[in-house]
């Protein structure tokens, strides 16, 4: 196993105890350019370049708060967002993508003409895991649990265009 799978594998375990979600994928090709002031959210934002996917979830503050309720279904659904990640990062990374995972608010993505796309992960309060797409030119934000063979439709799709 090299470092970068042992990175990942290691974020991935982190990420375990910070999720909650509907188990339905959504999908959503709104993208939000926000004007933030930079101090607040130096310390809260993932800066991509170029070919990466994103997989986002909720941080370890909104995980303990929803964990409280033993009927939430939390903890399984951690495991299943993780493992689905962790079954497609070695074929996604073979595509070239730039893969990360994130409880960061906000993700900015910098575009192959220095222009910036960026998404609030807390903007829709019903869908906190999911996953951002982007190539460079373009992208595209899925919400919700996928089984690894939906991620790799999604990312099929979004070249497809």
């Amino acid at each position: 196993m090299n470092i970068n799978n042992l990175t990942f594998l290691s974020v991935l375990i982190l990420m375990m105890t910070s999720c909650m979600l509907n188990t339905k994928t959504k999908e959503s090709n709104k993208q939000t350019t926000i004007d933030l002031n930079p101090k607040t959210i130096a310390n809260d934002t993932l800066h991509v370049k170029g070919k990466a996917i994103v997989f986002f979830s909720i941080n370890q503050q909104e995980y303990d708060s929803l964990a409280q309720d033993e009927n939430s279904g939390v903890i399984e659904m951690i495991d299943d967002f993780n493992y689905y990640a962790n079954e497609v990062h070695d074929k996604l990374s073979s595509l070239g993508y730039h893969l990360s995972m994130s409880a960061a608010r906000y993700i900015v993505l910098e575009m192959d003409d220095s222009s910036k796309v960026t998404f609030d992960r807390l903007k829709n309060k019903d869908e906190i895991v999911g996953r951002i797409y982007s190539d460079g030119n373009n992208s595209k934000i899925y919400y919700g649990v996928a089984t690894d063979i939906d991620i790799l439709i999604e990312e099929q799709e979004f070249n497809i265009k």
